[in-house]
């Protein structure tokens, strides 16, 4: 179970990061529910307006990840898959410098 400490942390700084957290949610549940009315024929969007709408749904439910790296390291995409398929990417943290 998470120590009470941590979920206050946490609670802290999502209230920190999103003081509008309330106006969000209002705004993402009004898009929903045009999407929806479009979907049941109540009213009617353009496409442009339908993917307007979604791409603002995805950035709210997408996480940034942002790992700072430092100058000399290297990424190399041409490697490909660098774990099975369903398996996760383990790391040992105790041997990392």
């Amino acid at each position: 179970m998470i120590s009470k400490k941590i979920t206050n942390l946490i609670d802290a700084k999502a209230k920190e990061l999103n003081k509008d957290a309330f106006d969000h949610a209002n705004e993402v549940s009004l898009i929903i529910k045009q999407l929806n009315e479009h979907i049941n024929e109540v009213i009617s969007l353009s496409e442009e307006k339908i993917e307007i709408l979604l791409d603002y749904l995805v950035d709210c439910f997408t996480i940034p990840l942002d790992i700072p790296l430092d100058k000399n390291t290297k990424i190399i995409s041409a490697l490909g898959r660098l774990n099975k398929q369903g398996h996760s990417i383990k790391i040992n943290w105790t041997q990392r410098k």
